[in-house]
C-alpha cells in the first residue's frame, strides 16, 4: 500500500527461478493460483479479516519447525 493505492506485484525472476521446469500451461496454473492467493489477501485487508494471513502464518511456522 502506498500513495498509488494497493496494488499486487508479482516478480517474473522468482516464478522463473522456483518454477522453471515447468510446462507454460504449468506456469499460467501456479501464477493464477498466487495472483488468486494475494488477491484474497487485499480483498479479506478490505473486509477487516485477517483468516488467509492467519493460515499463512500457521504454514510458516510449521514449514521452520520441519527445518530444525
Amino acid at each position: 500500500h502506498d500513495a498509488m493505492g494497493r496494488y499486487i506485484n508479482l516478480y517474473y525472476g522468482s516464478f522463473a527461478q522456483l518454477f522453471g521446469d515447468l510446462t507454460d500451461e504449468e506456469l499460467e496454473d501456479e501464477l493464477y493460483a498466487t495472483l488468486a492467493h494475494e488477491f484474497t489477501h487485499h480483498v479479506e485487508s478490505l473486509a477487516g479479516e485477517r483468516g488467509l494471513e492467519l493460515k499463512d502464518e500457521a504454514f510458516m511456522e510449521e514449514y521452520r519447525d520441519g527445518m530444525e
